[in-house]
C-alpha cells in the first residue's frame, strides 16, 4: 500500500505492550533476557509458566487498576518469583527496575513521535493490559495525546474479539476504512481489525509469532520511527 493511501486516514490506533513500549518485544520475552543478564538460567518455560502466573493475577486483581508502571513491575516480578521458589531481594528488584528503564526508553521516544501524529490524525491505544493503563498514561504524561484509551480489564473484553477494536472505534468517531492499527501481535490486533475492515501495520519485533496462513497486513515495520515515512 502507498504513502498516500495511508495519509488518507483519519485515526491511528496502536498496541501498548510490545508496540508503544519497545520495538515488537514481547514482554516474556524482554523478562527472559534480563533475567539472564541479572545471572539466572531459568529454563524458558520455566518462567513463561512463572510470567503467565503473575500475569493472571494482576489481571484479575483490582487493585492493579490504581498501579503506575513501577508498581505493576515490582508486583509482576515479585509474583513471577513466587511462582519461581525464589527470594525477591535483591535480585527481582534489579530485574523490575532494569524492565522498567527500558520500556521509559521507548515510551519517551515513541510519545515523542506520537505529537507530530497529533494535528493530523485521531489517536488512541487498544490494548490487552491490567486496567491501569490510564494511569499509567497519566503519569507518562500521554494522556494529552489520545482520543481513546481501551484496557481490556476495564472494557470486559479482550483481544483478539474484534469488539474491543470497535468500542475504540465507536468512541473516536471514524469508520475503520479510514482507521489504522499498529500492533505487534498477527493473531491478536492484525486478524481481527482486518475482519473490521481497518487497515493494518505489523510491528514485527525480533521473535515473531505468526500463524499458519497469515493474513496480507497493508505494512511491516521493525521500529514505530518508520511511520513517519507513511503517514508525516
Amino acid at each position: 500500500m502507498d504513502q498516500y493511501c495511508f495519509r488518507k486516514c483519519k485515526a491511528i490506533l496502536f498496541d501498548f505492550g510490545g508496540t508503544l513500549d519497545s520495538d515488537g518485544g514481547h514482554w516474556l520475552d524482554r523478562f527472559y533476557r534480563i533475567y539472564l543478564k541479572e545471572g539466572i538460567d531459568v529454563p524458558f518455560l520455566e518462567l513463561k509458566d512463572a510470567f503467565y502466573y503473575a500475569d493472571d493475577i494482576c489481571c484479575k486483581d483490582p487493585d492493579t487498576n490504581n498501579f503506575g508502571l513501577n508498581s505493576l513491575l515490582n508486583y509482576h516480578v515479585r509474583l513471577q518469583f513466587k511462582k519461581l521458589g525464589f527470594s525477591f531481594y535483591p535480585t527481582g528488584s534489579k530485574i523490575s527496575q532494569s524492565f522498567l528503564e527500558d520500556m521509559l526508553y521507548y515510551l519517551r521516544r515513541n510519545s515523542a513521535f506520537l505529537k507530530s501524529l497529533r494535528s493530523r490524525y485521531k489517536l488512541g491505544v487498544v490494548s490487552n493490559s491490567y486496567g491501569n493503563l490510564p494511569v499509567v498514561f497519566d503519569q507518562l504524561g500521554i494522556s494529552k495525546l489520545l482520543d481513546t484509551v481501551i484496557d481490556s480489564e476495564r472494557v470486559g473484553v479482550r483481544k483478539p474479539d474484534p469488539s474491543i477494536f470497535k468500542i475504540a472505534i465507536d468512541e473516536i468517531k471514524v469508520s475503520p476504512s479510514s482507521t489504522v492499527f499498529v500492533g505487534d501481535s498477527y493473531e491478536r490486533d492484525m486478524i481481527p481489525c482486518k475482519d473490521l475492515g481497518m487497515k493494518v501495520i505489523w510491528m514485527k519485533g525480533p521473535n515473531p509469532r505468526i500463524p499458519e496462513d497469515p493474513p496480507i497486513v497493508d505494512a511491516i515495520i521493525t521500529n514505530l520511527m518508520q511511520l513517519k515515512d507513511l503517514f508525516l
